[in-house]
C-alpha cells in the first residue's frame, strides 16, 4: 500500500509525459519503438508469471503440493489466454477503434494473469476463464478512461 501511494504521489508530481497531450487536452498516442521487443517482453512476463504463481506454493515435497502447483500453473495459463482472447474480441467488436493491436492484446493477457494471482491455486478452470475475461475488461475500461 505504501509503495502504491508513493507511486501515485510521484506520478502526480511529475505529471504526464511531454507530448502526451495536445494544448486542448486531447491525448496523443505514443507509439512503441519495437513491436517485436514488446512481444518478447510479453513472452518473458508470461513465463515469469508461471514461475511466480507456481512457485508461490514454496514447497513441492508434501502430499498435495504438486496438485496445488499444477492448478496454479494451469489456471494462470487459462486466465492469460482468455484475457488475451477477450481483449482481442472486445477491441474488435465493441470499441470505436475496431482494429486489433498486438500491444493491447499482450497487455490484456498480462492484466488477466495479474488478476488470477491471488487465487491461482484454488480457482476452478471456469473461474480462471471468467477472471481472465474480467481482467481484460478492466484493462480496457481503464485504458479508455485514462485516454480521455
Amino acid at each position: 500500500m505504501v509503495g502504491g501511494i508513493a507511486a501515485l504521489v510521484g506520478c502526480k508530481i511529475l505529471g504526464p509525459r511531454i507530448g502526451r497531450f495536445n494544448d486542448d487536452g486531447s491525448p496523443n498516442d505514443i507509439n512503441g519503438h519495437s513491436i517485436p521487443f514488446v512481444a518478447l517482453g510479453g513472452l518473458v512476463l508470461f513465463f515469469g508469471f508461471l514461475a511466480f504463481n507456481g512457485g508461490s506454493q514454496v514447497s513441492i515435497s508434501q502430499p498435495g503440493d504438486g496438485v496445488a502447483v499444477s492448478a496454479a500453473i494451469v489456471n494462470t495459463i487459462i486466465s492469460g489466454s482468455f484475457g488475451a482472447l477477450s481483449t482481442m474480441l472486445l477491441v474488435k467488436y465493441l470499441l470505436p477503434v475496431r482494429k486489433w493491436s498486438i500491444i493491447l492484446i499482450i497487455n490484456g493477457g498480462l492484466t488477466s494473469m495479474v488478476a488470477i494471482c491471488a487465487g491461482c491455486n484454488s480457482a476452478y478452470a471456469w473461474g480462471a476463464a471468467v477472471i481472465g475475461c474480467l481482467g481484460s475488461l478492466t484493462y480496457l475500461v481503464l485504458v479508455l478512461w485514462y485516454s480521455n
